[in-house]
Order: C-alpha cells, then sequence, then structure tokens
C-alpha cells in the first residue's frame, strides 16, 4: 500500500470517530429533547429544503417509504413539522418546519458547536483556519464526485447513501 493510500485510510478513521462522537453528544441531547437521532435527521433535511416532499426526503436520506412514514408521523405528533397536500396534486406529501422544529434545528446545532468549540479549546497546536479550509476543499471534492460520476460503485445513485 502507498502512503497516500495509508493517509486517506487514516483520514477515514478520524472522521468516522469524530462524527461518532458528536452523535453521542447529540443523541444525548435528543434523548432530552424527547426526539430520536433518526427523527432529527429527518426534521433537519426538513428545516434545510422546505417545503419539501416525502418522495424527495426519501431520495436525499436513502429511507424506505415506510420508515419515513413513521418518523414524519413523529415530527408532526410532536408539533415540529407541518403536512400537507396541495389540491392540484394530492398524490405528493409535503413537509415544512413549523417554528417550534426551527429552533429545535436552531439549539441543535447550538449545543453541537459548543461541544466542539470545547474539544478545539482542548487542542493546544490546532489551527481552526487551516482545519476549515482542509475540510471545506475535502467536501468541495466528493461534490465534485456526485456531480460528474453520478453513481456509486454498485451503480446506486449518489444522491442517498454510498457505498
Amino acid at each position: 500500500m502507498s502512503e497516500s493510500f495509508d493517509k486517506v485510510q487514516e483520514l477515514q478513521q478520524i472522521l468516522w470517530r469524530v462524527f461518532q462522537r458528536i452523535n453521542l453528544y447529540t443523541r444525548k441531547f435528543l434523548s432530552e429533547q424527547g426526539l430520536t437521532m433518526a427523527r432529527f435527521i429527518v426534521l433537519q433535511d426538513v428545516n434545510e429544503n422546505h417545503p419539501t416532499t416525502m418522495g424527495d426526503i426519501q431520495k436525499r436520506l436513502g429511507m424506505a417509504p415506510a420508515t419515513l412514514t413513521g418518523l414524519v408521523d413523529g415530527l408532526v405528533e410532536a408539533g415540529l413539522i407541518n403536512r400537507w397536500r396541495k389540491e392540484s396534486d394530492r398524490r405528493s406529501v409535503y413537509l415544512a418546519p413549523n417554528p417550534k422544529g426551527q429552533e429545535l434545528c436552531r439549539q441543535v446545532f447550538e449545543y453541537r458547536a459548543f461541544i466542539l468549540r470545547e474539544a478545539v479549546a482542548q487542542g493546544d497546536s490546532l489551527n481552526l483556519d487551516a482545519l476549515n479550509e482542509n475540510l471545506m476543499a475535502l467536501l468541495n471534492g466528493l461534490n465534485v464526485i456526485i456531480r460528474t460520476k453520478g453513481k456509486c460503485r454498485d451503480g446506486a445513485d449518489l444522491e442517498g447513501p454510498c457505498c
């Protein structure tokens, strides 16, 4: 194996561990709000893409229709999102966050930012500007792959979860 491949493998492991730990804190925060991580993922998607349809969320998140319906039902019952059908197209179900759902998303991201600030404060030599710049370059590279290749190795669209 090349040194470059080893470095990329190391990066993948580090990113996975960082996300795992951030999500651990997020799950704890969400449980105090009576919400699961799966429901929050849907709420976050609706908050970022509203108004949106159930079909569009299924594509973006790669969820089965029945799974998504159950999660959305819980979000509607919790008073975090609104669900409706248009008279002109009764087949599509539309979703948008209400103020309570938007506020919860804001609180979660504020909490996650607090955790990251605490973690950054622990690293004496961490250059946050350089880290942000490098992560943005990585994100841009992934976006190029999605736009140019459009498919995973297994043939699935890159819009949803990938191999």
